[in-house]
Formats: C-alpha cells, structure tokens, sequence
C-alpha cells in the first residue's frame, strides 16, 4: 500500500466504472477494523458514515487530494442548453478548462501508474456544445488507435 494513503485524507477519485461511464468519488480515509478485527484502512465516502475497506486504486484511476476540485466529469457540466448527459464510451470524460485539468492530471494525480496510455483516451466536453457534444481528445498527440468510440468521434470531426 502506498504511503500517502493515511487516516484523515480526503481524496476524489475519478475512473470508468463498470457501465463504460467516468465515475467520480470524493472519499475520506479512516482506520477501522477488518472483518478479524485488525487495523485496516476504509473509506466513506463524502457526507456518508458507511465504511468500506480502502483498496489501492487500479492504474485507469485519477486520485487527487481533496474535495471540490476543478477537475469535473462530463456528468458535473453544465451545459449551456440545459441538458445534462453522461457518456458511457468507455474514456474519461472531463470538463472544464483543458490547460488546467493537464495540469492537475500532470502535477497532482497521486496515482503513478497513470500513463500516456490512460491520457490518451480522456475526453474534453464543453458547455457551449450542447448535448450532442462527443468531445475531444484532452491528449490528441497521445492517441495511437485502437480505441473504436474514439476513431468514430475523429472519423466524424474529419467530415464536418
């Protein structure tokens, strides 16, 4: 287990769940006992009192320290038209600012094994594209194929 994982830390964790959706977590570490009754590490997660046992995230996970951060799902924007819609295409879809998301995914993303690879399929949605907004790649020079959501959004940015 990773050191920077203690007691007191509050984080949000963003990934794909397991219906192809970005998924956001904000979550607080606390010691409790585990089912033999030793010390464990467990979480709750924010304005919740259940606690669940705390397991590394996997290597497709953002995790940044804190709460309210200006790191937002596609599901957490605003958009102009007044729809709201989440993407279920198996990338990370994130809104906001690109130059700022690059550098919290660059400087502040506690998990190491976030690479080039996971860059490559982050999604960028913007308020003023409405509901029929696919995104854009966040990482374009990252992207090496392979990835069918993905080359059907290109396909359809080349055409228009």
């Amino acid at each position: 287990m990773n050191p920077i994982y203690k007691p007191g830390l509050r984080l949000t964790i963003i990934g794909i769940g397991v219906i192809a959706q970005t998924q956001k977590q904000e979550i607080e570490l606390v010691m409790a006992a585990d089912r033999s009754g030793q010390p464990a590490l467990a979480f709750k997660n924010r304005g919740k009192r259940k606690l669940f046992l705390f397991r590394e995230p996997d290597n497709d996970t953002l995790v940044f320290e804190g709460w309210d951060i200006p790191v937002k799902t596609d599901q957490e924007l605003r958009r102009t038209d007044g729809c709201t819609r989440f993407s279920g295409n198996a990338c990370i879809n994130l809104a906001g600012d690109p130059a700022v998301l690059k550098e919290w995914i660059e400087t502040k993303n506690l998990n190491p094994l976030f690479g080039d690879r996971l860059k490559s399929i982050i999604l960028l949605h913007k308020a003023e594209d409405g509901c029929n907004d696919d995104g854009t790649l966040l990482y374009p020079e990252l992207y090496e194929g392979g990835h069918a959501v993905i080359n059907r959004i290109l396909a359809n940015q080349e055409q228009t």
